[in-house]
């Protein structure tokens, strides 16, 4: 069993092993440097692929960031693209490398070990003490992946977040998966909006066929559950 595209949450891990009976794999890769680190049995962490990529956490400013913190971002340097090399790329992936010392497999390589998401996809929200804070998507994840939903997409505009929900049953509460954004985002330290939660027969998708999770549409830009969606084709 393997995961890929999207963050492994906790929740989703034990619903594969409690349906297969199989602990998952988890997969880290994306269109521009295909796989960058994968799982190996001990499923402690996921081991970069040095040999193929080199791999920087870093902050805002391109400066380093220390070994159990999650960065701001991603440089890649795709060791085996010849016809067009990428050099030191940008990535927006916010991941937390593990120290140095080894996995018990034997394995060399150094460990990833957890990813929150893209910065695309992290929600800018007033903080509860004051300023502003960035939400990562693993917390807008555990909040909605454990509702009996087929699909779902949160979207935070100028009026607030409304969540379009898919195959929840006519007799569900609408208001309940409202209010378990909304409690969510207050433990992340987050003053929330107004969150309204409307039923859709499926989520938006791009051109492309991807349905993006989590958006972002602040001063009038085009509403994301009616139209084209314009999400960046990334894994």
């Amino acid at each position: 069993m393997l995961s890929a595209s999207e963050v492994l949450t906790a929740e989703a891990r034990r619903d594969v092993e409690h349906a297969w009976n199989r602990r998952p794999f988890n997969v880290y890769a994306a269109t521009e440097t295909a796989g960058i680190a994968a799982e190996c049995g001990q499923h402690a962490g996921l081991h970069l692929f040095e040999d193929l990529v080199i791999t920087e956490v870093v902050d805002d400013e391109g400066r380093p960031f220390t070994p159990g913190e999650y960065g701001s971002r991603l440089l890649v340097t795709v060791l085996g693209s010849r016809t067009l090399p990428l050099i030191r790329y940008g990535l927006s992936d916010s991941v937390r490398m593990l120290p140095a010392p080894p996995c018990p497999c034997g394995r060399p390589f150094l460990r990833i070990g957890g990813v929150q998401g893209r910065a695309e996809e992290a929600l800018r929200l007033p903080a509860a003490r004051g300023g502003d804070i960035l939400v990562q998507p693993n917390v807008v994840h555990r909040a909605m992946e454990l509702l009996p939903l087929t699909g779902w997409q949160v979207v935070l505009d100028d009026s607030g977040i409304t969540v379009y929900v898919a195959g929840l049953a006519e007799l569900a509460d609408t208001g309940q998966v409202a209010r378990r954004l909304a409690d969510a985002l207050a433990l992340a330290g987050a003053v929330a909006p107004p969150v309204r939660a409307v039923r859709v027969p499926a989520v938006s998708r791009t051109a492309l066929g991807k349905a993006p999770l989590i958006r972002s549409v602040r001063g009038g830009g085009e509403h994301p559950g009616r139209g084209r969606d314009k999400a960046a084709d990334t894994d």
